[in-house]
């Protein structure tokens, strides 16, 4: 994932049965240099309860990514449908699905 941290305005929701509630959530960009590609870390902080099959959507302005499927990595990476989100470049939405049994 190439970001711009300089550049990059953060809005992050998800949507549970059709409502938007607001996530508290924090990315760490290394190396920070924006003509560089980062390894990006994502902290999601929400007291909101998830269930299997919701999802996070995750809009990230100023990201580049040719890639379609972001593959995590770390000790929650499993919580997630194939420890996998789906980033969307038209909309620059990481789309973040919820696992079986989580």
């Amino acid at each position: 994932v190439m970001v711009s941290p300089a550049v990059c305005g953060l809005s992050a929701f998800d949507c549970l049965y059709g409502r938007q509630k607001q996530l508290d959530v924090e990315l760490e960009y290394a190396p920070l240099n924006p003509e560089e590609a980062s390894r990006v870390t994502i902290h999601i902080l929400s007291n909101i309860p998830f269930y299997q099959g919701n999802k996070i959507f995750l809009q990230l302005y100023a990201f580049k990514c040719d890639l379609s499927d972001i593959v995590f990595t770390g000790p929650d990476a499993s919580r997630f449908v194939r420890g996998a989100g789906q980033w969307d470049v038209s909309t620059s939405i990481l789309t973040l699905e919820v696992a079986p049994e989580q």
